[in-house]
């Protein structure tokens, strides 16, 4: 264990930053303040951190109006395997607890062998970056030591806090916030009387959103709702779900066979095996959130069948209410394999994030983002835009009505244009999305994130996209 002290007017914060997020797999990021200036500091290091395959996991405070509206949303958008929650107490939490604070300054990068951890005074604003005293504490060493252990359990624990809000699918909330924060920067004889009716519609938004997350069906229930459509057997008997991941082999013949990669349009590219096991881990970790949302003895497990097939496995308790829940919504079985349905409920839901989460479930299982056949014509014999550059989602030929219903689902999200709706005897139907009209919250995988910015960044240029590697 080596142990260092960090100052932000000497840059040895950020060089440590920087330092750190060149080697890790892994950062989380607890701290209470962050300003999209501090960001822009570190911009390139966290954009080829998040290319390069890593996790990052950030929570912000948003009570106190210090936090922008701009890094939220960075975060939260981001392309790569990021989310970004943000504090805010629930009227009921404020009663009993008025005096809490979300309030570290806390930065943890590892991987298999190693970890640091920065704490200190440091918020990710400028001041904490580079402008004033601060003191840090920096504590690296192994992996193995029962000190990382600790650190990570304490990130464990604070990414479950009731109180904290995935921003993703809640941009009203992050409307209701922007009003606030701007009129807290104000000074004049009305601000005090606009600030206590904006922050009552701030509490009023942030309130609805806190009591629908304890709901059954809230984002994460829709979400696994998706999965199981998607691809699942399920064993009432047994109570054991198993959610099925499987792809052919990627490029079959191509000098980058098992690889997503798509070179006339970014130098990204990533194996299959990689990207699956990433791809698994991320859905475990949504279905373990909605575990520790009900506290039940469920529990929750992924496997790797062969080749690349991948299976999430959920056993769960006898007493378990998402499984009382998911019983309740008798999804159509042939045998223990579910056929894919669309439960009334998400259907008829009038809460976007209800539908999103749902149809969000079901792409990261049967959807991809790809150029399709005739791309080079079109491109020759037009300087518009390539129509052909899309996300394809892909339904049962047994189950046409699906189409229909996932047509009323995409209106309800607000996608009304750049979506073609095939039906195919022969073969799979599949909804064609043009890749511009792509929402961000629709894909959870952070691969396929990667992809749909790079289409959409080369529509807007037409040149190929190209890491942009930054020295230390």
């Amino acid at each position: 264990m080596v142990v260092n002290i960090l100052k932000a007017q000497d840059h040895s914060l950020v060089r440590q930053v920087r330092e750190s997020l060149s080697w890790c797999r892994t950062a989380y990021l607890g701290v209470a303040y962050a300003k999209h200036s501090a960001y822009k500091v570190l911009k390139s290091e966290f954009e080829q951190f998040l290319r390069n395959g890593g996790k990052l996991r950030l929570i912000f405070d948003i009570e106190k109006f210090i936090t922008d509206r701009e890094i939220i949303e960075e975060f939260a958008t981001i392309p790569g395997d990021c989310e970004c929650k943000v504090f805010i107490r629930s009227q009921s939490a404020q009663a009993a607890w008025p005096f809490l604070t979300y309030h570290p300054k806390s930065y943890l990068f590892f991987d298999d062998q190693q970890y640091s951890v920065i704490i200190g005074s440091s918020n990710l604003t400028m001041g904490g970056l580079e402008h004033n005293i601060e003191c840090n504490l920096c504590v690296s060493g192994s992996s193995k030591e029962p000190f990382f252990s600790d650190i990570l359990s304490h990130f464990q624990e604070s990414w479950k806090l009731d109180n904290l809000i995935n921003v993703l699918v809640h941009g009203e909330l992050l409307e209701e916030y922007q009003s606030l924060y701007h009129e807290s920067e104000k000074d004049d004889t009305r601000k005090e009387k606009r600030l206590a009716r904006l922050r009552t519609n701030l509490d009023r938004q942030a309130n609805q959103i806190l009591e629908s997350q304890k709901r059954i069906l809230n984002e994460k229930f829709s979400y696994l709702l998706g999965l199981i459509s998607a691809n699942s057997e399920f064993d009432s008997r047994t109570r054991v779900l198993k959610i099925s991941l499987e792809r052919g082999l990627a490029n079959s013949g191509k000098p980058y066979e098992g690889y997503y990669h798509v070179p006339q349009i970014s130098d990204y590219k990533i194996s299959q095996q990689n990207a699956h096991s990433k791809d698994v881990e991320k859905i475990k970790e949504e279905l373990s959130e909605l575990i520790a949302i009900f506290g039940t003895k469920d529990v929750v497990r992924s496997e790797h069948t062969k080749g690349y097939t991948y299976k999430v496995v959920i056993e769960f308790d006898k007493e378990s209410p998402i499984l009382r829940e998911l019983l309740s919504y008798a999804p159509p079985m042939a045998g223990t394999k579910v056929i894919p349905f669309v439960p009334k409920d998400v259907l008829t839901s009038d809460q976007k994030n209800i539908v999103l989460a749902f149809l969000r479930g079901y792409c990261d299982l049967r959807s991809r983002i790809t150029l399709s056949d005739g791309f080079y014509r079109k491109r020759r014999d037009s300087g518009s835009d390539i129509f052909s550059l899309r996300m394809g989602i892909s339904i049962s030929s047994k189950h046409p009505e699906l189409v229909d219903m996932f047509k009323k689902m995409f209106l309800k999200i607000g996608l009304d244009k750049g979506v073609n709706y095939e039906r195919r005897k022969d073969r799979e139907n599949l909804i064609r999305i043009d890749v511009r009209k792509v929402p961000k919250g629709l894909l959870g995988t952070h691969w396929k994130r990667i992809f749909l910015s790079d289409f959409q960044a080369f529509l807007l240029t037409g040149k190929k996209v190209v890491s942009k590697k930054k020295a230390l």
